[in-house]
């Protein structure tokens, strides 16, 4: 996203309060720390997956969500 970043994109979510009320699962080429995950499931995001995704693992995960409070 040449205008801004996945980062810029869950803190405007988290700013609009669409985080209480969504299930977000955020998808990323780059690579992520721990520390950047956390931040980003403290702030409601229900999980991430790293580029490319197995279909398997896709739909497992977000059958997990889907599922999550």
């Amino acid at each position: 996203m040449p205008e801004f970043s996945g980062f810029s994109v869950v803190d405007k979510l988290a700013a609009d309060n669409k985080l209480v009320t969504n299930k977000i699962l955020f998808f990323t080429a780059a690579s992520v720390t721990d520390s950047e995950l956390e931040k980003w499931y403290k702030l409601g995001v229900k999980g991430c997956l790293r580029k490319p995704v197995d279909p398997n693992t896709l739909f497992e995960k977000m059958n997990e969500v889907r599922h999550t409070q």
